[in-house]
């Protein structure tokens, strides 16, 4: 899908790779759970506001209304 640079706060730079897969229809596994609580799907019209800020950054630059039509 492209890529994103992201500046966070506490000094840190990433640039992150963002990947489509379409067809995906599994339930999210938590493999970390000392790092994450929870993983959840959304659709695409119902997104949270406390995005991770790769994905805002991403949502910003790229049209996923094209992906979603794959």
């Amino acid at each position: 899908m492209g890529f994103t640079n992201d500046v966070f706060g506490f000094g840190k730079h990433y640039v992150t790779l963002h990947y489509f897969i379409p067809g995906i229809n599994t339930r999210p596994e938590i493999r970390e759970p000392n790092k994450c609580a929870e993983w959840q799907w959304f659709d695409y019209d119902k997104l949270p506001n406390n995005l991770f800020l790769p994905a805002r950054n991403l949502l910003n630059q790229v049209n996923l209304q094209n992906f979603l039509t794959l």
